[in-house]
């Protein structure tokens, strides 16, 4: 698979996840990882040789230049000791652990459906606590006083979190070729709603307090809250047309 920045960028906003999380990605994608890392310091390890002091020391010790091992090597050595090929080098290793990410993106999900849970239940239960207080009401919660001040930074704790693993859930699926996810539809990648909500932001704290249960969806759930909504949209609109039509015919 081609390699581009944004490749590269998308595989570093996972990591960053995971990091965030303090959870460990899938073993095949860290095995993968500390493979490329090894590839990368053997890589930028490469010298290129002299090949004309290579042949003056096999003149010396009485062997022919032409057929000699290190002087087929130092020749060898200009060409993948380059910058180019160094270049090149890292492209392919760093094209494979790509592979390997999209291999495993479904289990990179489900890697951060624990933590994503935990602060879940710390938004629920600071909704409660705070009494539905926005977060930016400080005076409001401070005047609740007892466990507010806990409450209210577990909440800021968790939605960071939660902002994480949309940035990570966005990242795979665009290297899985599963699309862009849109402004518009990020808030399916981390709750439910039984009807159609329209186009509300993912802020999970806000989406907790309106009807949504937040959970992530894995690539498969995410397409079926998509066509969820889809198919209530269309059903809403057949019902318009059967009243437009019933007003106009009788």
């Amino acid at each position: 698979m081609n390699l581009d920045r944004e490749a590269r960028q998308q595989i570093g906003r996972i990591q960053r996840v995971s990091d965030v999380l303090n959870v460990s990605l899938p073993k095949p994608v860290t095995a993968a990882t500390a493979e490329f890392d090894r590839m990368v310091a053997l890589i930028d390890s490469l010298e290129a040789r002299d090949p004309l002091a290579a042949a003056l020391k096999a003149l010396a010790d009485g062997r022919d230049p032409y057929t000699d091992p290190d002087v087929r090597a130092a020749h060898i050595s200009r060409t993948v000791a380059s910058q180019e090929s160094k270049t090149a080098l890292t492209y392919r290793a760093h094209a494979d652990l790509l592979d390997v990410y999209i291999e495993h993106a479904g289990d990179v999900v489900d890697s951060w459906k624990a933590p994503f849970t935990a602060a879940a239940q710390s938004i629920t239960d600071a909704r409660e606590a705070l009494k539905g207080r926005p977060l930016d009401d400080a005076a409001g919660i401070v005047a609740l006083g007892g466990d507010a001040a806990r409450h209210y930074a577990d909440a800021r704790e968790a939605i960071a979190n939660i902002r994480a693993v949309v940035n990570g859930w966005t990242a795979l699926s665009r290297m899985a070729g599963n699309g862009t996810i849109t402004e518009r539809s990020e808030w399916q990648i981390i709750a439910t709603h039984p009807g159609d909500p329209g186009t509300p932001k993912a802020d999970p704290y806000e989406l907790a307090g309106s009807g949504f249960t937040l959970a992530l969806a894995d690539f498969d759930e995410h397409r079926a809250r998509q066509q969820h909504i889809t198919t209530i949209r269309a059903e809403e609109e057949a019902r318009r047309a059967q009243r437009q039509q019933i007003a106009v015919f009788g």
